[in-house]
């Protein structure tokens, strides 16, 4: 019966080695991750990934012309925190301002030639999720919809509304 228990106290230390009695050293067994430095890579990874798939904005003049160009007109312009979708769809049913909403909880009107896309240079529809999620909004606006406002602050970086372009 001792043999048995000894045996399971064995196997038991393969999977567990902090079992008391036994000193199971552990042999490298060839991996080049454990998991710590896999979610540094998983990190790496997806910073890439979000700076690829956002070539336009991450190559857009940030503080460059756009600035100048606002300083020039003496208008105020504003950089899109949430609502691209909202605003594009606006822009492609003609409307010339969208209700926004800034950081105090104001709402006010804001015309579409004076909001920039700082994170987002495409639209994605190719999935037909991403294309309801679009085609929602889209028809909420055809039909007259009072829609929730879109969030924006003072600013001009990314790209223009006009030239947020669709990835089919």
């Amino acid at each position: 019966m001792q043999n048995q228990y000894q045996a399971n106290i064995k196997n038991r230390a393969l999977f567990f080695p902090q079992v008391k009695g036994h000193q199971l050293k552990r042999k490298r067994t060839g991996f080049l991750f454990n998991f710590a430095s896999m979610k540094k890579w998983l990190y790496i990874i997806g910073l890439i990934f979000l700076f690829a798939a956002n070539t336009t904005a991450a190559n857009a003049d940030f503080l460059g012309e756009r600035v100048e160009v606002a300083a020039k007109t003496g208008r105020q312009t504003f950089e899109i925190a949430d609502g691209v979708r909202r605003a594009k769809a606006a822009q492609e049913l003609g409307h010339t301002s969208i209700k926004a909403m800034d950081h105090t909880g104001k709402t006010f009107q804001v015309p579409l030639k004076d909001l920039y896309s700082p994170f987002k240079s495409s639209i994605d529809v190719s999935t037909p999720l991403n294309q309801f999620r679009y085609d929602r909004i889209y028809n909420g606006f055809k039909a007259g919809d009072a829609l929730p406002p879109i969030y924006v602050s003072p600013g001009s970086r990314g790209v223009s509304i006009f030239d947020v372009n669709f990835i089919w």
